[in-house]
Formats: C-alpha cells, structure tokens, sequence
C-alpha cells in the first residue's frame, strides 16, 4: 500500500505491507523503493514491511533547499518518521548511500532501547571513502545541470547501472523505467546534485567512532565485485560493529537485492528469524 507521512514538514513516501516486526528499507543513491521489489512480498508474509523513498527520490519531496541533503538530516528524517509510527523491535536495512543513513539513524537511536533489534548493510557508505566517478561528474556546476537535463533518462539510469551491476545481462526493463521515470522532473534532478555534493559529510568520523557501541546483531552483505563501495569497507565495519557477520556474494556487483535477489532474501530471511 502506498502511503505518506509528513516528516518535518517534508512529505515521505512509503509503501508498506504484512504484519509482524517491522522491516524498514533504505534505497541507494539514485534509486527508489522499487530496489526493493524482488523481496519485499516474500518478506511481508512474516513482518511489516515498510520501503522508504528517501527525500529528494522517487515521490518524496524534493526541497529547493539544498542545505537539506546531507546523509546526516536524511538520518533524522528517518528517526522521526520512526518515532511518528511508533515503531519497535525494528530491523533497519540499508543499500548503498541508504546504508550510510541507516548507520546514522542507528546511532542517533542508541539510546532509545528496544527500537532498532537488527541491522542489515547491503554495499553500504560506512566510512569516508573515494567518490565513485559517475557521482563526481553531477559536482562539476552547470555541466552536471545541463547533462541531467539533455542526456536521455534512460541512457543516463544504464550508465549507473553498468557500473553497480557485475553481470549486465542481470540488468532488467524494470529496473531501468524505474530509476529514470523521476529524472524527468527538474527537481528530481537537482536533488540528485544535492545529494552528490553532501554524499560524504565533514563530520562521519564523529559516527564512525559510535559504531562499537551499537550492540544489535548485523548482517552485512556484499558483492566481492563491488566497484562503488568495496568490499574492504564491509570487512572493516564487521571488525567495527560488536556483532556482525559479512557474506560476500561472488562475482556480484554493488545491488546483490537486484542481481542475486534469490540469495540475499535467503540470507535476510533467515537473519530475520535468528533470535
């Protein structure tokens, strides 16, 4: 069911389904929910599962206000949303640039026991780390602009998707129109420059240095083939994080819930069901 909630006067997106503990899910850089589609019907037969357009993506608002895009007040907006459902026992999944909000949601509900039980990191931003090229390229002015705004959507969503996929030929029709159906909006695509220009924000390390007190079990999930976030960045935060495990999927990209959606919903399953 797609629904809305008014989270700091910003109106989030959200479709959610099932019964049970709540699942919330946290899209990538230049993705929506539908990131997620391959496993949220599986998942909605054993919990409540809740798949959030961050701001600035998919049918959320998109602020001319481009001091909001930092990972830091998407982490907040995720916090409040939280608060505003009352939701508990939650496991908090993350891809990619959603992994980095997540982490920070994380640490910013510490305190709040009994809110965050499990965390799941699918290729996600952890750590201060080198910006992958197809971002650098929206943080050159006016070219980002004019590129966005000339270059056919569709070309521009293969051009991502060639670089975060392994194996291209896994690459499918719907995930293409997804991702390039919002980037017919101007807004759209100048949040997707915020968000580039904020994507690593000055004060990670003051995160960072929190991760050993998140005590809840983690799941990390990686693709050794991964070219956006390696996966030298997952062994690290397994070493960082009290109780985490790392599987790392062979020969696979940056979106292991796109290209090995078989095995990353087995795993996620079975994580879910662990007490």
């Amino acid at each position: 069911m797609s629904n809305f909630e008014t989270v700091n006067n910003i109106q989030i997106h959200y479709e959610e389904s099932g019964e049970g503990d709540p699942v919330i899910f946290l899209h990538g850089f230049g993705e929506t929910l539908f990131t997620w589609s391959k496993l949220v019907a599986e998942l909605s037969k054993t919990n409540h599962v809740i798949a959030i357009d961050l701001m600035g993506f998919g049918e959320s608002d998109k602020p001319a206000d481009s001091s909001l895009y930092t990972i830091e007040y998407q982490a907040k907006l995720v916090v409040q949303f939280i608060k505003q459902k009352k939701l508990k026992n939650i496991a908090l999944i993350g891809h990619s640039y959603g992994g980095g909000v997540t982490m920070l949601a994380t640490v910013m509900l510490l305190k709040n026991e009994g809110v965050i039980r499990k965390l799941i990191m699918i290729g996600g931003i952890a750590y201060k780390m080198p910006i992958p090229t197809f971002i650098k390229l929206l943080l050159i002015p006016v070219l980002s602009k004019l590129a966005l705004a000339l270059i056919p959507k569709r070309r521009m969503v293969m051009r991502m998707l060639n670089v975060a996929y392994y194996r291209t030929s896994k690459i499918e029709e719907g995930f293409i129109s997804a991702y390039a159906r919002p980037l017919n909006d101007a807004r759209a695509r100048s949040a997707l420059v915020f968000t580039a220009r904020l994507i690593i924000p000055d004060n990670l390390d003051d995160f960072t240095s929190q991760y050993e007190d998140i005590m809840v079990p983690a799941l990390l999930i990686w693709g050794d083939k991964d070219v956006v976030v390696p996966v030298t960045m997952g062994k690290r935060l397994s070493q960082d994080l009290p109780d985490a495990r790392l599987e790392v999927f062979e020969d696979c990209g940056h979106v292991p819930q796109e290209e090995e959606p078989e095995k990353t919903l087995l795993l996620i399953s079975k994580f879910l069901q662990d007490d």
